[in-house]
């Protein structure tokens, strides 16, 4: 067995991996001086195990040896779906990590998690380790498929609020297809296990590779239970897989596919897989989303991911790393089947490299703990000043002569980014016929079909929640008369600049319609009689002073105004327009350039012009 040491001349921090078969190899591997000298001179000594192969009896002999080779050492690992070691990987296979610190003090957290105590379970891990001087970074392995790991992080948060965390989530692999984490010989197949990693010399960072761009068109998801999605856009969830990548009806297989969902969270683009569909149309994924996201499919960039790839091993060189810890999502390497060690391989030219392919990645990003999808997440860490090595360069260069290196996979990504330019056009285009089908083009103002949805919806919630809403008949004054003595050009001329009066004088929560002819109607959302008619007088005197165009001088245009509000003057939407249209009647039988409102009352004579 080789010993892959460490790439930095002189570092304080060690770190040495291997691929193991069981626990004799293990042994063997442990004793041999290179790795016996550095844990033998180490504060402490950190072992990660990643077991795509083995039961809870195989992890709890390996744990046994490592404590008796290394007795100081915290030993913490994972079920896997994929193994990497040195940039290589493999899978069904034992990795095998040992980071011995110079200095850095570790200090580790395990216990069982039932579902619904995910937060709880993440706030205890913080308390354990919200008093440990210089803590930089914590270490965290839970299962996302048993568990709500985003709970888990808004717990550990809770405590902790500005601790970096990393790690991933235990993928069902071994003999039973049941995922653990595992703190020594404890072996959790629900539960949280964290190491704390803290040291006055300790630097420690995190970077994420995504490469995901988004394919297809804009969706809502429209109604989540937990981690299920059940319905898409207010369809079935399973229809839309079924509509844009063509399963079949009694193909229930959509595990992880290569087309994750690509949701917008706070303008970080976030990644989620499926791993399954149910017989009641939803679609069950590994990590939480929220009512109401609007997400998009998503294909992965390979040159986007090349270049990131790229720049992060020429900062980490800079930076000095003695150390760096992977942590991928499955969804990639199903992704990038031979080409996956294009991500993994080249960062072993600045330092040792290992890590396993997860079912989620923990990070922060920006304020906040994540649980990713599709991402692979990078943790540099040494103990030394930074002292760049300069050797990444040759790498990159013979990857770079051979222009065949990933022909298939950039060819894919450029058909799908070809996809997603025809159908981003495509949406805009869409979304001009839309906005034309709805709108008056003279005026701007919404049409009838559109105010019927929009009352309808309103009159629903405001009887749910017991609010009250307004209307305003509005009609253009003599509005006949003035197109036959100067012509429809300037009658035209005249609605349009109503059109934009009357949206200048309500809320962006207001809407503006097209009744019919001259006629219009505000709708004024949680609004009650006084309020409405406040609105009513704004429009009234902005349009009697509006200005003419063209320069024509034209006789002063006006508008009357009628005000009925729900449910005091209609129970029903129907009632409520015809309470609002005798209003208007009445306006306009008083002399017009009026506000009246139904039923009649006194208080119309605060407002209008005699």
């Amino acid at each position: 067995m080789r010993i892959e040491p460490s790439s930095q001349p002189f570092p304080l921090m060690n770190v040495f991996s291997a691929v193991v078969l069981n626990s004799s190899d293990l042994r063997c591997f442990l004793s041999q001086a290179p790795v016996l000298d550095a844990v033998q001179a180490a504060s402490n000594s950190l072992v990660q195990f990643y077991v795509g192969s083995s039961d809870v009896a195989d992890v709890q002999c390996l744990a046994k040896v490592v404590a008796e080779i290394i007795p100081h050492a915290v030993v913490v690992g994972a079920s896997s779906a994929g193994e990497i070691c040195q940039g290589s990987v493999s899978q069904g296979t034992i990795l095998v990590s040992v980071a011995s610190f110079a200095s850095s003090q570790l200090s580790s957290f395990g216990a069982p998690c039932s579902a619904g105590q995910e937060f709880e379970a993440g706030q205890s891990a913080g308390i354990a380790f919200k008093a440990i001087p210089h803590l930089r970074g914590i270490l965290l392995l839970a299962p996302p498929t048993r568990l709500d790991c985003a709970r888990i992080l808004a717990g550990l948060q809770s405590v902790l609020p500005d601790i970096t965390v990393f790690g991933g989530g235990a993928a069902d692999s071994g003999h039973d297809r049941i995922p653990r984490v595992f703190l020594g010989t404890d072996v959790y197949e629900s539960g949280v296990v964290a190491v704390a990693l803290a040291g006055s010399d300790l630097w420690l960072e995190h970077h994420v590779i995504s490469g995901w761009k988004a394919l297809g068109p804009s969706m809502t998801l429209t109604d989540v239970r937990g981690f299920e999605v059940c319905s898409i856009d207010g369809r079935p969830a399973v229809e839309m897989y079924r509509r844009y990548l063509r399963i079949e009806p009694d193909d229930q297989d959509i595990f992880l596919l290569e087309f994750p969902l690509l949701i917008d969270r706070g303008g970080v683009p976030i990644a989620r897989n499926p791993v399954a569909m149910h017989k009641d149309g939803s679609v069950e994924l590994v990590a939480d989303v929220r009512a109401g996201e609007i997400a998009r499919l998503a294909y992965l960039d390979i040159d986007a991911v090349l270049a990131r790839v790229r720049g992060l091993v020429a900062e980490l060189e800079l930076a000095g790393a003695e150390a760096l810890f992977l942590y991928s999502c499955v969804c990639r390497r199903f992704t990038l089947q031979q080409d996956v060690e294009f991500e993994t391989r080249p960062f072993r030219t600045i330092a040792p490299v290992s890590g396993f392919f997860t079912y989620g990645e923990f990070c922060r990003l920006g304020q906040q703990l994540q649980i990713l999808n599709s991402s692979q997440v990078v943790v540099a860490m040494r103990e030394s000043e930074a002292r760049p090595v300069g050797r990444m360069t040759s790498e990159w260069a013979r990857a770079e002569e051979d222009k065949y290196s990933f022909r298939h996979s950039r060819i894919t990504s450029r058909l799908f980014a070809l996809v997603s330019a025809l159908t981003d056009e495509l949406e805009q285009s869409n979304s001009l016929l839309r906005f034309l089908s709805e709108h008056d083009a003279l005026t701007g103002a919404l049409n009838r079909r559109s105010m019927d949805d929009n009352l309808a919806t309103e009159w629903q919630r405001s009887h749910r929640y017991g609010y009250e809403f307004s209307v305003l008949m509005l009609d253009l004054d003599n509005f006949k008369r003035l197109n036959d003595e100067y012509g429809h050009a300037v009658g035209d001329s005249v609605l349009g600049q109503f059109g934009r009066v009357v949206q200048g004088s309500i809320r962006a929560s207001d809407s503006f319609y097209r009744y019919g002819g001259e006629e219009f109607l505000v709708l004024l959302p949680e609004t009650a009689t006084v309020g409405a008619l406040e609105v009513a007088e704004k429009i009234r005197a902005a349009v009697e002073f509006m200005h003419q165009d063209r320069g024509v001088a034209l006789p002063a245009v006006t508008c009357s105004v009628g005000v009925a509000c729900s449910p005091e003057d209609g129970a029903q939407v129907q009632t409520l327009l015809k309470e609002a249209d005798r209003a208007l009647y009445r306006a306009k039988a008083e002399g017009r350039n009026r506000i009246a409102r139904s039923p009649f009352s006194a208080e119309h004579d605060r407002f209008g012009k005699n």
